[in-house]
């Protein structure tokens, strides 16, 4: 049976150049991206020049100078969050924007400490340490895939607790065209493969 993740956390990543004081609850419901009862429902943080904060439904949105990002940690609404992105992005379209992550974070409990050492021995062999540390541990390691021209997928994994793994995945993508319309084309081209890949790779990594 496949290794079930007791947590887990999508994102979206936009790097560019934004006004964050333009994206508040209201806006989003007067441009047709959220609903009067999510509106009324948000919760904010912060709305500043330089910093635009606040949760709405179940979706995290942060807005600062030089990237947006947007959270969620319930599954459920990982379109919702997906189409939320898509949405802004079009309506900045002709924002600067240089790069994309579509992040996945999953953690995974294990039966005992014993379960996380095993698990450690696997991902970073502890024989090339031998001669120079004392009881040498893994506490993150960093693998990087290079597959594609247009970006990366760096895959992070390390103990979150004793008998928690956390899983990392940062599928990096840099823009053809610096702007929020090609950030808007790179996330609906490939939100879904991505995470639905992240998924995959976490699992075999816990099993």
């Amino acid at each position: 049976m496949d290794p079930t993740p007791s947590a887990e956390l999508v994102s979206i990543v936009v790097v560019g150049q934004f006004n964050p004081a333009i994206v508040t609850p209201l806006w989003l419901e007067r441009e047709q991206l959220a609903s009067p009862e999510e509106v009324a429902a948000s919760t904010l943080k912060l709305i500043h020049p330089d910093v635009s904060d606040f949760s709405i439904g179940e979706k995290n949105l942060q807005l600062r100078r030089d990237r947006l990002t947007l959270t969620t940690s319930d599954t459920r609404f990982e379109e919702a969050m997906r189409d939320l992105a898509v949405g802004i992005l079009g309506l900045l379209r002709h924002t600067p924007a240089t790069m994309v992550g579509l992040n996945y974070e999953a953690h995974f409990k294990l039966p005992s400490v014993d379960s996380w050492h095993d698990k450690g021995h696997q991902l970073g062999p502890k024989e090339p340490w031998a001669g120079f540390t004392n009881k040498p541990g893994l506490v993150s390691l960093t693998m990087r895939d290079n597959e594609r021209k247009e970006g990366y997928r760096n895959i992070t994994v390390g103990p979150l607790s004793p008998q928690v793994l956390r899983v990392f995945i940062n599928d990096h993508y840099e823009l053809g065209q610096p702007e929020a319309s090609e950030a808007q084309a790179c996330i609906e081209k490939n939100w879904r493969s991505s995470i639905a890949e992240s998924r995959r790779i976490a699992t075999e990594l816990a099993r």
